[in-house]
């Protein structure tokens, strides 16, 4: 069930009651909600409950995100810009084109305009995930999947060259250590 802005905001601010310890608060639960292009800019959502959540397209621009389970929540294209998401349950979760720019707590490298459907290409480090339309594993099962599907030309050499750049940043980051 869809939930509307003012049931949204309502869930809000019983977490902000929640998180502060007032009286009437309670913790978000919003496992399996669609949020689907939900506003959630700059929402407080810390160690909020939000397993499986349907976040595709959502707003989630400087939210705190701090200990959320988003355990396979749906973020594919999703605005978590300047997001907190330290701590965050992010296992299984969906970050095709999402716009990762920013974000705290979790590393993330990205490319836009790249490939066939002339996208955005989001390797998530910490989880060794890469993302690309609709397909997602890990880099090295990333770097096989495009020597498969594009043997040669103008696609395989973009998603070469942004292959190598994941591993050089993810190296240099390691040096720096």
């Amino acid at each position: 069930m869809k939930l509307t802005q003012e049931q949204l905001n309502e869930i809000l601010e019983e977490h902000r009651k929640w998180w502060y310890y007032e009286e009437g608060g309670e913790r978000a639960n919003l496992r399996r909600a669609d949020l689907c292009v939900a506003n959630l800019h700059g929402a407080d959502l810390r160690v909020a409950y939000m397993r499986g959540a349907d976040l595709r397209g959502a707003n989630l621009h400087g939210a705190k995100l701090c200990g959320a389970d988003l355990y396979g929540a749906d973020l594919r294209g999703a605005d978590l810009r300047g997001a907190d998401l330290r701590g965050a349950d992010l296992r299984g979760a969906d970050l095709s084109n999402a716009n990762v720019t920013r974000v705290y707590g979790q590393t993330f490298m990205s490319v836009d305009n790249i490939g066939s459907r002339n996208s955005k290409t989001v390797y998530h480090v910490d989880l060794d995930t890469v993302f690309c339309g609709c397909w997602k594993g890990t880099l090295n099962e990333f770097e096989k999947r495009v020597a498969d599907v594009y043997p040669e030309g103008k696609y395989r050499k973009q998603y070469d060259a942004a292959i190598r750049l994941f591993r050089e940043l993810v190296q240099i980051a390691k040096e720096s250590e």
